[in-house]
């Protein structure tokens, strides 16, 4: 009986065991395909524990912002003067030497239009901006002295991923509507230095209809003048199946195809259009156009003219520049002057818009009914940090600030005050230059890619994916949060396999120009530099602060230039050394020997 009895024992602990390993295995195969679907992260199953936690590599990694600044002055009163060197704080220079264990560059003036030089100076010698070495230990003064990361670039982004089962596809959907049935057109004129805007006519509760380009070709009548038609007349053949129309069109696609605006006048029956002329003089009136081609876009939109019953709308100028903001961000963008809003005064001058109303105000703005919308919350909006207002924090002190009190989003500080340090170019005395020409790719993320740079704790289906939106009501909204400040990982190598390097055109022929960067030469590794940083009127502790922001430890390596991601760009800093001015001997003596 014993013997048979830990016999049953031991099949029950293996179908135990088996079935804990079943659903471990289970767990891994869910994170993975979560992460691969919705994060777009490739993780090897080798780094997938038995927990069914996952470690994932990335060329970046953030430090987390403290919740809490640390402040050195309550108030601007506290703050030194520059009206004196005052004898009880320091003032001095600092000489800091290092040498780039990889190659390294940084950008100067522009070849033609091909490629770019290392930086020279004013003489004409190749040497590193001090801009570009007070950004790197400003950035370390923020989180060595809990400060506010006021050099975060703070912007609100558009919706940019709607892969199928991307949470952002189902918000930008709430905003628009399926097919954009919440969008309203009409036409937007400069009156008085104010943007306004009249409605369009509305045509069987309508105010713009979407008509597809064979449709179109079929009801025309007489001439086609001015309409730009993206494929030829076989797109009248019938054409029902999905992946025979998607390879049509990759076809016919039209390689250099402009967007248009033409007046039209049109019959509808039963909410169809029946009839449309460009040249006689039809029922109603409006416009068609069409903006820039993109894959298997099929179709053109038709406005009707004004509502001359329905009164004008001023549109906020807060998103009018936001309207501007993206239209400059946005450099990719074909035949960018289409999407200008009218600057000459004047409803004779209008231009066509498509619009969303919330709130009784027009929030939305765009040349599509497919709006390119903004996230409710900017990168700032989304910095956790208490104790900051017309308080100043360690790096502010050090490195100065300007009066932000105008801004929507700012530290609510009234006053200038000016740094207290300065940074001299870096010289580099006998150049080594590697003049080999490079080509590369530097296609890192952006902080619009919500999945990388907002914190996604616990995240298990993509409805709980966060973006730079809030998530649920009330007492259980979530607030997005980024996830810190983004350091690249140092490396000793240059990372060739990810590198368009020396590549040929035809080679490279399949990679488009626009995202190529291409260098005429970097700084062999191995070349010395030295730089020199003057600081007036430092508290003790902010001279510390400051030698730390330059120097932590002995192991620690930094990362200036571009192609951090590729292995380039690592310094060491070799050597930094203290010159102190003895404030006595500097102004109240002869005494010539005032540095200490």
């Amino acid at each position: 009986m014993t013997k048979q009895k830990r016999k049953s024992n031991h099949k029950k602990s293996i179908s135990s065991g088996q079935k804990k390993a079943g659903e471990v295995k289970k767990n891994e195969n869910r994170i993975s395909e979560f992460n691969k679907k919705y994060l777009n992260i490739e993780i090897d199953d080798d780094s997938i524990n038995k927990n069914g936690d996952a470690k994932v590599t990335s060329p970046y990694n953030f430090i987390e912002i403290s919740k809490n600044a640390v402040i050195r002055y309550k108030s601007f009163e506290e703050l030194p003067s520059f009206e004196k060197f005052h004898k009880n704080l320091n003032t001095g220079y600092i000489d800091y030497e290092f040498t780039n264990e990889t190659e390294l560059f940084v950008g100067g003036k522009k070849d033609g239009l091909e490629s770019i030089n290392l930086f020279k100076n004013a003489n004409g010698r190749y040497s590193i901006p001090g801009s570009t070495m007070k950004g790197v230990f400003r950035k370390n003064t923020e989180i060595l002295g809990f400060g506010y990361p006021e050099f975060i670039e703070n912007r609100t982004f558009m919706y940019r991923n709607f892969a199928e089962g991307d949470i952002s596809r189902n918000e930008y959907e709430k905003v628009v509507g399926k097919k954009a049935k919440n969008i309203q057109s009409g036409y937007i004129y400069k009156d008085n230095g104010v943007y306004k805007l009249k409605p369009a006519s509305k045509i069987r509760k309508k105010s713009w209809i979407s008509i597809s380009e064979k449709k179109l070709m079929q009801i025309l009548e007489g001439e086609c003048k001015n309409i730009n038609f993206m494929y030829d007349e076989s797109l009248l053949e019938e054409i029902k199946d999905k992946e025979a129309w998607k390879k049509y069109c990759e076809e016919h696609a039209p390689e250099d195809y402009k967007p248009y605006v033409q007046e039209i006048s049109f019959d509808m029956e039963k909410n169809k259009i029946t009839k449309i002329s460009t040249d006689k003089n039809l029922e109603y009136k409006g416009i068609i156009l069409n903006t820039n081609y993109i894959q298997e876009k099929s179709k053109h939109y038709i406005i009707p003219d004004m509502d001359e019953n329905q009164d004008e709308i001023e549109v906020n100028s807060a998103y009018i520049l936001d309207y501007k903001a993206d239209y400059d961000a946005n450099t990719q963008i074909k035949n960018k002057e289409f999407y200008l809003l009218p600057e000459v005064e004047g409803i004779k001058n209008k231009t066509y818009i498509f619009y969303k109303v919330e709130n009784n105000e027009v929030r939305y703005l765009g040349k599509s009914p497919f709006l390119r919308i903004f996230y409710d919350r900017s990168v700032r909006d989304c910095i956790k940090i208490n104790n900051i207002g017309k308080s100043i924090d360690y790096p502010s002190a050090i490195y100065g600030y300007a009066d932000e009190s105008t801004k929507k989003y700012s530290l609510n500080r009234e006053q200038n005050y000016k740094s207290r340090v300065s940074f001299t170019d870096v010289k580099v005395e006998t150049p080594n230059i590697k003049t080999k020409k490079y080509e590369m790719i530097l296609s890192s993320p952006k902080a619009s890619c919500y999945k990388f740079y907002l914190k996604q704790d616990n995240v298990l289906n993509s409805k709980e994916v966060m973006t730079y939106n809030l998530k649920g009501e009330g007492k259980n909204v979530k607030k997005p949060e980024i996830r810190g400040r983004k350091f690249y990982w140092n490396k000793d190598f240059i990372e060739d396999e990810f590198m368009v390097k020396g590549v040929s055109q035809e080679e490279g022929s399949n990679i488009s120009e626009k995202v190529k960067i291409k260098l005429n030469e970097v700084f062999e590794k191995g070349n010395k530099f030295k730089g020199r940083i003057y600081f007036e009127n430092l508290e003790d502790d902010e001279l510390g602060l400051l030698l730390l922001s330059i120097k932590l430890k002995d192991d620690c390596k930094e990362n200036i230039g571009i192609a951090k991601p590729y292995g380039m760009g690592r310094i060491n800093i070799d050597s930094v050394k203290l010159y102190l001015e003895n404030i006595n001997n500097k102004f109240d003596s002869l005494n010539q020997k005032y540095n200490l």
